[in-house]
């Protein structure tokens, strides 16, 4: 590896942008302020009655269900993104073989399986 010195920090003028637009309007709509206070206060019942208020009292579950089933589409191809990456954007003395590679591999085939057996069932219930 090759060794250099720190870079000079940017001007401000050009480190400000969209960012501090956005966290302005954040903390204006007291989002930055005002829910993590309401969070802390009311914790996981405060989560628990949205959910139940946006998809009505008999639709968590459903919920639940689609949002872990959406997860596993993700961690699928999560998965085989970061095996490319691990294999093909690193120098090859920290790059992923053996034991951990397997281990991905895996997670590949399993997140695979599973998301695609769930495109499978839910096209089936639309047609």
């Amino acid at each position: 590896m090759e060794y250099r010195d720190i870079p000079e920090p940017l001007p401000l003028r050009k480190v400000l942008g969209p960012s501090v637009i956005l966290a302005g309007v954040g903390a204006g709509s007291g989002e930055y302020i005002l829910w993590p206070y309401i969070s802390s206060n009311a914790g996981i019942g405060f989560l628990y009655l949205a959910v139940v208020g946006v998809t009505g009292f008999g639709q968590p579950l459903v919920l639940l269900l689609l949002s872990a089933c959406l997860n596993g589409i993700v961690m699928f191809v999560y998965s085989i993104l970061l095996i490319r990456l691990n294999r093909g954007g690193l120098p090859p003395a920290i790059r992923v073989h053996g034991f951990r590679l397997g281990a991905l591999c895996f997670a590949v085939l399993f997140y695979g399986f599973f998301a695609g057996w769930y495109v499978i069932v839910q096209m089936g219930d639309l047609v």
